[in-house]
């Protein structure tokens, strides 16, 4: 299986509808696996959420934290959804759906991990959100080892910028979510990779696109409940990684 870094834009945008709902209305999280996973970290740590909100950083040794982490997405897909969260819903949005939280909190530690969960569950036809979410964190050390967010990673610019252009694009045009969708993969097509400066480009020649080669886990539990029937039965659980 090959992570497909560019297509993360798009699969976020397929989502938009629902991360609308929980964006800005709070009762839309209610019953969501990871809502209730992350409700669990807090408690196990002994924080309220108002407690929570009032960190400045929170410890890599923290269930919070380790259960944050996207699996073997990495700290690089991390970076793409928040990139795309951001330009769907500018940090600046005001509702009280996610307060006390801030914006970027509520993203990095339950949207974020929602959205991999979805992706998971996609790549590997899980149809149990639990399921997916303990693939997430098993795999979430390799993901940090193979996927890291580099300064000089010449892919991950060039998906933040075209995604930034298309979506300032459908706000200044009252363009639709799938009207976006269509120009981004348009300008993927079209759009040619960023050269590297460290290469000679006086003699240009082809380069094949990056991708990372995934081996899933092998253990993965047997298909479950849904998220509100998960969440009916306490199906909670807060796993950390060794």
């Amino acid at each position: 299986m090959r992570i497909n870094f560019e297509e993360i834009p798009n699969r976020v945008l397929k989502l938009y509808n629902e991360l609308q709902r929980i964006v800005f209305d709070k009762a839309a999280r209610n019953g969501l696996f990871l809502w209730n996973s992350f409700e669990a970290d807090l408690e196990f740590e002994g924080y309220t959420i108002a407690q929570f909100a009032r960190l400045h950083s929170v410890p890599m040794t923290s269930p919070i934290w380790r259960n944050s982490r996207i699996g073997y997405y990495g700290p690089k897909g991390t970076a793409i959804i928040m990139h795309t969260l951001i330009q769907l819903f500018p940090l600046t949005t005001l509702t009280d759906a996610f307060q006390p939280l801030s914006l970027r909190q509520y993203f990095a530690y339950f949207v974020i991990p929602h959205i991999a969960c979805r992706l998971i569950a996609e790549d590997l036809s899980i149809s149990a959100t639990m399921n997916a979410y303990k693939v997430m964190v098993e795999s979430s050390n390799v993901g940090e080892l193979i996927n890291p967010e580099r300064d000089d990673d010449n892919e991950l610019d060039l998906i933040k910028h075209r995604t930034m252009l298309v979506l300032r694009q459908r706000a200044l045009g009252g363009r639709t979510i799938h009207d976006a969708a269509k120009a981004l993969v348009s300008l993927q097509m079209k759009t040619p990779d960023v050269p590297d400066a460290s290469v000679d480009q006086s003699n240009p020649r082809p380069r094949a696109k990056p991708h990372v080669i995934l081996y899933p886990p092998k253990r993965v539990a047997a298909c479950g409940a849904s998220d509100h029937e998960e969440a009916s039965e306490n199906q909670v659980c807060s796993n950390t990684v060794n």
